[in-house]
């Protein structure tokens, strides 16, 4: 799948905005402040219903304008359409409107990579957590159930522990919940894990890639344990201290933390090899070739490792990257003013 067409209206600087693209590498460039990153979050409002940059509608929406309004057409001529206000959101497909995410998230499936991830992949665990379970519900639509129920049962036991009401009774759910979401994780970490060897062998790169998810349990009893253990620490803390959101993801490049790496050039080289291996796992397991969205990758980067994520990315159906200039082999280069 790739998407042919974008229109955005009162999103960030644009009243209006119109983009044509192509099959392939399609290069978003211009200068900073021109709106390039937004075409992104246009994109990513389409196909997840929200923004990868806020969780407030007003934060998007043109100053001084009340609604905005997004459509995207792809090559299999469905037209993907969000509208809405600061307060509420209206998502049709074909002009059918989408009642659950559930049975939208396939529509129109990105897999997107942002400065954000290259630059604080050290400090910002969540962002890594956020990463992984989009790409699991992604494939897995019993995880995205199961995560929701999960998230609903943790925020009424933290509203317990705050309150001072005795919080350990919404433990049995967070048990099943968690067994669950880790059994689904540690599989997907394992498929994931394959895929980063195979792609780093077909890219000729002379370097190890690899995922280790740390904090998860595979028996309910000790599940079940940890939770018992917890409970004084989670009274002091305010919160809810163990369970699969308190997870540690981390990223390793030849062996070695991604965040100790030198080179902000070879940091992105791993996470060019990362969003690749994420959109193989998807085409394998839902039959569909999901848009790739590469905001900046190119920031800091040589002109050899600039060369190397292009061949990464060539073969695959449509690759959408923001750059600050023209890149020679993209199959089209869209001109953003400023």
């Amino acid at each position: 799948m790739f998407l042919k067409e974008a229109s955005l209206g009162n999103i960030r600087p644009f009243s209006y905005k119109k983009i044509k693209f192509q099959k392939g590498i399609n290069t978003i460039f211009g200068g900073n402040g021109s709106g390039k990153t937004t075409i992104l979050e246009a994109i990513h409002l389409l196909s997840l219903g929200k923004s990868f940059k806020t969780a407030h509608a007003n934060e998007f929406i043109k100053d001084n304008e009340k609604t905005y309004k997004i459509t995207g057409t792809t090559n299999g001529k469905n037209k993907i359409e969000i509208k809405g206000t600061k307060d509420k959101k209206t998502i049709t497909k074909n002009e059918k409107t989408v009642k659950k995410l559930t049975s939208h998230i396939r529509a129109l499936p990105i897999i997107i990579n942002t400065p954000d991830e290259i630059v604080y992949h050290g400090d910002h665990n969540n962002k890594r957590q956020k990463n992984l379970n989009k790409n699991i519900c992604l494939i897995d639509l019993e995880y995205m159930d199961t995560l929701k129920k999960y998230n609903k049962t943790l925020k009424q036991r933290n509203k317990a522990i705050k309150q001072r009401q005795k919080f350990s009774v919404w433990d049995p759910l967070m048990v099943d919940f968690s067994l669950n979401l880790w059994e689904k994780r540690r599989k997907y970490i394992k498929a994931i894990n394959k895929m980063l060897k195979k792609t780093i062998i077909k890219n000729e790169i002379k370097k190890t890639a690899k995922i280790e998810i740390k904090g998860h349990e595979k028996v309910s009893e000790k599940i079940a344990e940890k939770f018992y253990l917890t409970l004084e620490k989670d009274k002091k803390a305010g919160h809810t201290t163990f369970g699969p959101h308190r997870d540690t993801i981390e990223y390793f490049f030849n062996n070695e933390k991604i965040k100790k790496q030198a080179s902000q050039g070879e940091k992105s080289v791993f996470f060019a090899v990362l969003k690749k291996a994420e959109a193989d796992i998807v085409k394998r397991e839902i039959k569909e070739e999901p848009i790739i969205l590469l905001d900046d990758i190119f920031s800091k980067t040589d002109e050899k490792n600039t060369q190397r994520i292009l061949n990464i990315f060539k073969k695959s159906e449509q690759t959408i990257i923001t750059h600050t200039q023209k890149i020679p082999r993209s199959h089209k280069n869209i001109y953003i003013d400023d």
